[in-house]
Parts: C-alpha cells; structure tokens; sequence
C-alpha cells in the first residue's frame, strides 16, 4: 500500500490528536472534564464555572444536585444519558439540560427530519464533469483497517483501473475522531485521493457538523465537478450527499452497505433487544434510512437478502442492484508452503489452527471459538486459536480464555496491520464465522469469508440468510447452526483430523467468481443509465 500526504504543521500532533479525539465523539464530557479541572485554579475558575453550567455539570440545579454533580455524579444527567443510551431521544432532550439537553434535542431534531444539511447552490451550472465520481465515506485507508475500508479502496481501485476518475471524502473530524493526527488534509493511497474535513475546532452539534461537512463537500464538488455521488451508509452520509447534490442537480447514490439501526439494537443483550427495537431511535433511524433510499437515484445494498428488505419498505426495485462483496482476482489458492511461511512470520505454532480476521464484536460470536478450543483439546486435537482484529470485546475474550485454561493456545494480535491480513488469512487452517443469530447478522453480508474462500481455505459459518449468499455449502466450506457448540466443535475436529472433504480449487472458484473489477462494471452501467435518465 503506497500512501502520500499534503503536509501541514504537526506541532503537539500526538497529544492533539488524542484530546480532539475525544471531543469530537463526547464534547460534552470532554467539556465537563475539563470545567472541573479549570474551576480549581483561582484565575480560570469563572471560565470553568461557566463551562460546568453549559455542559449541565452544576449550577440551575437544586443544592443537592448541586453538589452531587461538582463532586460526584449530576442524577439528571445521568438519567438523561441513560435515557439517550436506550434510545428514547426526547425523554433524554427533556431530562437533561444545558449543552446536554441541547446536544440531545439537536440530533432528534435531525433524525426526524426537522434539519436538513443546507449546502451552497451550484456556482458554475452547467459546466461538464471533470471527475466520474466522487465517493462520501465514513473512513478509511491507512487509518482504518475493517471490511468498510476495504470494500471502498477496492472498488475505488477497480474503477481506476477501469478508466473511470475517481476520489473520496471523508467525514469531518476523522481520522482525528479515531485519536489519529492526520499530516493534511488530503491523503493518495494507490493513486486513490482520500480529502479530509479537519476543522480546528469541529462543531459539537449534529445540525452544524452536517451543515459544517455540508459546505466542505460541496467545495469538493466545486473544485472536482463530478458527474455522480456515491455515499455509504450511515444517514449521515446519505443526508449531506443528497443536500449537495440536489443543491448542484447531480445524481446520487446511496451505498448501502449496513444498517446502523441492527447494529445499535445487537449492542443489547439479547433479553433487551425487542425494546431496543421498539425504541424512539430505531424508528427514527430506520424512517431516515428507508426516506434516503427512495430519494436516491440509485441504491446498491450488498445482498439478495438487503434488496428483498428494501422493497418491502417501499424503495422500487428497478432502482435497487445488488453489488456483492469481492475476491482480488489475482489471488492464488494458499499451499501448504504458503501457510508454514505465514506462520513462521508470525510466531505460530505448526498445529491446527482455526479462527477468523475480523471486528471483535459481540454479535461475531467469537466467545463459541473459544469454547471450541477447549473442546478440541480435550479431544486429544493439538489445536490453536487466532483472533486476529481489535474491538470493544478483546478484554471479554482474553479473560474467557483465561478462565478456560486456553489462553496459550490463543493469538489476539490486536488491530492488524494492512500488509500482514494476507499472512493471517493464510495462516488459518480453517476460517470461521460464527455469527450469533441477530436482525443485523441475518441481513447485512461481510466481505471476509471471500478472501478465504479466494485463498482455497475452507470456512464454517453460522447457517444465517445473509451467509449463505457468501457461504455456498460445499464449494466453500460448512454452515452451522448459530450457537450450537458442540456441532462447531464436532465439525472443526472432522476438518483436523482430515476427514471433512473440502475441494480448495471449489472455494477459489468461487470467490473469483464475484471480483472488484466485475463489480467495477456493474458500478459503471449504474452510472450511465442515471447519468442517460437526467439528460
């Protein structure tokens, strides 16, 4: 991966860019954090006081209130923090106050259609288009590492390749949102431009961080004159593409390639999902989602399964194609002098080894690998685990491992780095995805099974609709019922012990069977016929 920067001043970098991080996803505790340390130094105190009344952390409270919230913790924030948590959106605009309640009713203002980002009309209409297409992204490359980022540089590469002019923007704030300095504000990753929004101070508010990035795309558009606009989902994106580019009279398209509502609802232990999916932010979000992709001229979701959703949600399916995830179609399938050389670079033992590359998410289901692990060792199988990502439950991970006397024969590596996720693939002996059976696993279809498949590994996964268009059974390996441990430890024994048969050159042809340069194809005759409708 070649990257490139335009370079800008990098004073104090490390240490700005781990406080900006933090005020960027919670302004209001960053705030408050520091209200308090301000307030006990005589010369700063009544700038803190002042900060601790705005952000709710004192004052315009009972003395009770008072005091809890200067030394310990504000019950009425915290009630509305609770309440923002659960979804309930108004309940937490009405109990908080200050910049809290303020910061809460602004984003349901959002949500339900209120506020609409406000972008800069078209200074120079009519004149042609000197780039195809200009992609509105959440993150990416070199920064993030994840199925998102890799399912946009690939097909931004594919459409490279194939003549089509393209580049990228980011959402404001990133990567300094994620505690990563960025050296400019453009970055050239492979020849692709990633631009940048970096504001010195960003805006707190919802409202004005959409009209804030608003205006900077619609720069981007002034400066780049593309033909179309693609965003991926969140609405976030979808929200300011389609206010730029109603503003300027380009087509757009919306990219959808998950659902933020599922996602937020699988965060839930299950016993509280149903509530969370009767919640006041689920039906908004949802409500937005479905509003975004009927205005858009075109919607690409990544699955039979999404496509079939939408339609019942009232989008027409003439505008809806389905775009797949893709293999490299320069890959090769993995030999066992591959996998030993892998292995080597990475400490791995020479044992059976099974495991994934992926998000250390709750609804992945990685917990049942672990359990697994333990079972195939009783089984008198020399057997190895390789958890290989980062994610909000490592630390749940590592401490069941511990608990089940696994923990050495387990690899938790953390966040890999982009040019080892080929020797990881390939040090696996078997790749797993045992997704736990939620409303976002059923739907939405990951890219990494295919890079498996594409290297002639075979792959176990959970027996769930959106899988099987990624897991055909037998080309490219097993699915499973989600959860049943003792079937995936059943079958990961059959796979070591050599007696599951398993054709490599099945799984290789299948994956390059749905490359980024088809998909690059598909993506260009979506293109013409929008761009063929608005003449």
């Amino acid at each position: 991966m070649k990257v490139s920067h335009t370079h800008a001043p990098r004073q104090a970098a490390a240490l700005l860019g781990t406080i900006l991080a933090q005020f960027v996803e919670d302004p209001v505790h960053t705030l408050s954090l520091v209200s308090r340390r301000l307030s006990e130094d005589p010369r700063t105190r009544l700038v803190g006081q002042f900060l601790k009344r705005e952000t709710g952390d004192a004052p315009r409270t009972p003395p009770a209130s008072r005091f809890f919230s200067v030394f310990f913790i504000d019950p009425r924030r915290e009630s509305a923090r609770d309440a923002w948590r659960n979804g309930s959106l108004t309940s937490a605009g009405d109990r908080a106050h200050g910049m809290l309640g303020s910061l809460y009713r602004d984003e349901r203002d959002v949500l339900t259609g209120f506020f609409s980002p406000k972008s800069p009309a078209d200074p120079r209409p009519g004149e042609p288009p000197a780039t195809d297409m200009l992609y509105v992204l959440t993150n990416s490359f070199p920064t993030t590492v994840s199925g998102y980022s890799c399912r946009t540089h690939s097909l931004l590469s594919a459409l490279t390749r194939s003549g089509i002019s393209v580049a990228a923007a980011t959402r404001t704030g990133y990567p300094a949102s994620v505690g990563r300095w960025s050296p400019g504000d453009v970055d050239v990753i492979d020849g692709i431009t990633y631009f940048r929004d970096l504001p010195w101070l960003p805006p707190m508010a919802l409202s004005r961080k959409l009209n804030h990035r608003a205006i900077h795309l619609a720069g981007l558009v002034d400066r780049l004159r593309p033909a179309v606009i693609q965003a991926t989902t969140d609405w976030e994106n979808g929200l300011v593409a389609r206010a730029v580019a109603q503003a300027h009279s380009i087509p757009w398209i919306y990219e959808m390639r998950g659902e933020r509502e599922k996602s937020w609802v699988a965060t839930f232990p299950p016993e509280q999902q149903i509530a969370a999916e009767r919640s006041e932010r689920f039906k908004l979000v949802r409500a937005l989602e479905t509003s975004l992709a009927r205005d858009a001229d075109a919607v690409i979701v990544l699955s039979e399964v999404q496509r079939g959703e939408l339609i019942d949600r009232g989008v027409s399916p003439s505008r809806i194609s389905v775009i797949p995830n893709g293999a490299d179609t320069t890959t090769r399938a993995v030999s066992r002098y591959d996998r030993d050389t892998a292995r080597a670079k990475l400490g791995l033992p020479g044992n059976f080894i099974f495991g994934t590359v992926t998000s250390l998410v709750d609804y992945e289901g990685l917990d049942l690998l672990i359990t697994c692990l333990r079972d195939l060792l009783e089984r008198g199988i020399e057997a190895h685990l390789v958890l290989a990502g980062s994610g909000a439950c490592l630390p749940e991970l590592r401490r069941r491992a511990s608990l089940l006397g696994v923990a050495r024969r387990c690899s938790f590596p953390g966040g890999v780095d982009p040019r080892e996720v080929d020797n990881w693939y390939r040090s696996l002996d078997v790749f797993c995805m045992p997704r736990k059976n939620t409303s976002v696993t059923r739907s939405v279809t990951p890219m990494k099974s295919l890079a498996a498949s594409a290297l002639g590994i075979p792959v176990i996964a959970s027996d769930l609709p959106a899988l099987r268009e990624v897991v055909p059974v037998p080309q490219a390996g097993t699915r499973l019922p989600a959860g049943a441990v003792e079937d995936w430890s059943v079958t990961l024994a059959e796979y070591a012990r050599g007696t599951m048969s398993f054709d490599p050159n099945a799984a290789h042809a299948f994956a390059q069977s749905r490359t980024w340069d088809t998909a690059a194809r598909n993506l260009t005759t979506i293109y013409r016929e929008i761009l063929g409708e608005r003449r």
